[in-house]
């Protein structure tokens, strides 16, 4: 038959440790990871395999299909209104939590930045939950896979997978060591200024994931029923 067989590696192993919001990243082991990711994006850097009618085509983008629609459902009233009523609402700015519309805006506006940007092959989801550590250094599980601007998978990554005080401190100099490696895969890499720049505007994306995604504590049948 033509029923495919995958064959995965066992990660559940001594030399493995998974990470995780309770466990604090060196920076050593960030620097791994977005070496990794730079290797990935140089790899696919507007290459034509993810053309509309390449071979990758089927690669969801970040601003089309489903991915949108779950965008726009989490910021739905009843949704949003939900999500902060539990305890990580307490840290969201008063002026937020009664006008969601004020995150919807801007993410649009930030979806129609991805399109002006170098496309490239995305994990999809680099939040510190899906990331591991061996002795090679960084790997990532889970994927989701997009086809996207750099600058999705690195700023989820960096802002997901860093205590406050440390991201503070490091993520110049992480961004600078994933900007000189992604140069050195092969791929035309943006100065500093303008990656710092495009860095900071994708954390918004980061923010509404982590207040609004999914606990356990509440399930929808179908999450299109609450798109407008």
């Amino acid at each position: 038959g033509k029923n495919p067989v995958w064959i995965l590696e066992d990660l559940a192993t001594a030399d493995c440790v998974f990470s995780g919001p309770q466990r604090p990243m060196a920076f050593d082991e960030a620097a791994s990871v977005l070496d990794m990711l730079a290797r990935l994006h140089a790899q696919y850097w507007e290459s034509p395999m993810l053309a509309d009618d390449g071979p990758l085509n089927w690669v969801l983008r970040t601003v089309t299909g489903w991915h949108l629609d779950y965008m726009k459902m989490v910021l739905q009233p009843n949704n949003w209104a939900f999500y902060l009523s539990l305890p990580r609402g307490t840290a969201v700015p008063y002026a937020l939590k009664s006008d969601p519309a004020r995150l919807d805006r801007p993410l649009d506006a930030q979806w129609a930045f991805h399109r002006t940007q170098p496309q490239t092959l995305g994990h999809g989801d680099a939040h510190t939950a899906n990331i591991y550590f061996n002795r090679k250094g960084g790997g990532l599980i889970d994927w989701e896979m997009r086809r996207c601007p750099w600058f999705h998978d690195v700023t989820y990554f960096i802002v997901s997978s860093l205590d406050v005080v440390d991201r503070r401190n490091w993520d110049r100099a992480l961004l600078q060591h994933y900007l000189e490696r992604l140069k050195a895969y092969g791929a035309p890499a943006p100065g500093f200024e303008h990656a710092f720049y495009y860095y900071r505007r994708e954390i918004l994306y980061g923010y509404v994931l982590f207040i609004t995604n999914g606990d356990g504590t509440r399930k929808f049948a179908d999450y299109r029923d609450f798109i407008v």
